[in-house]
């Protein structure tokens, strides 16, 4: 589904990716992980057109996406929960929602793109009046999730969406991935949390200083030498 062939990105003079290459096939999850400043973030905003490439190629169902404006890449499909969740929060539940429907490919079925979101996320629906800036850390991040489900994603990317939040709730937003997942929803998951995110992704890249290091299944990974040594403390 999206094909990153040997991408240089960067800001202004200094380059931050250095000939990424990654592939993600349909209804796949997959793990992008690296400790901070490895390089994600910079990723997640070249996928999103938010950052032009220097240089390599961006497909998204065998079409070039490379270089195009955020506005045309959302109507393509590729659909962003961003780190920190970005909500709008003077705006109730449903408002928010209601907003991640807003696309030109999503408008026309909004009425039961959210039925489905809140059949995924039950809370949602029980809160749908209440202010979102007064939801808990968790709340708001299944209603992140749930704006970009309404997009009605080709690839949603999560950026992060553990962050910040307590075990329990770190393990709910991994839960609800999974079900995303047999949904056959394709999920880009960039996250720092290495073992949960391989443990439920069909592939995962591991990548160091903008480049890609290790690549394979979520398996592969969890039980290789290098992982386990750099970034799962065994």
């Amino acid at each position: 589904m999206l094909s990153v062939q040997k991408v240089n990105a960067g800001y202004f003079q200094t380059r931050i990716l250095h000939e990424l290459s990654m592939e993600i096939g349909e209804k796949e999850v997959v793990a992008l992980v690296g400790g901070n400043g490895a390089g994600k973030s910079t990723l997640v905003k070249v996928l999103s057109g938010l950052i032009k490439p220097t240089s390599g190629k961006i497909a998204l169902n065998n079409e070039e996406i490379t270089g195009a404006p955020p506005k045309e890449i959302v109507n393509r499909g590729v659909i962003l929960v961003p780190e920190g969740r970005w909500l709008f929060p003077l705006m109730t539940t449903l408002e928010n929602l209601l907003i991640g429907g807003i696309n030109s490919r999503a408008r026309p079925y909004r009425e039961a793109t959210l039925r489905m979101v809140f059949e995924t996320f039950p809370i949602l629906k029980e809160r749908k009046n209440q202010v979102a800036g007064t939801l808990s850390g968790g709340q708001q991040q299944m209603l992140a999730i749930g704006r970009g489900l309404m997009a009605r994603p080709t690839l949603l990317i999560l950026d992060e969406p553990s962050l910040g939040l307590g075990p329990l709730l770190v393990s709910e937003i991994f839960r609800v991935t999974k079900l995303l997942k047999e949904q056959g929803v394709t999920i880009l998951l960039v996250e720092q949390n290495i073992r949960q995110s391989l443990a439920i992704s069909d592939h995962g890249y591991v990548i160091e200083n903008g480049a890609v290091v290790l690549h394979g299944t979520g398996n592969e990974l969890l039980e290789d030498e290098r992982t386990k040594r750099a970034y799962l403390g065994m």
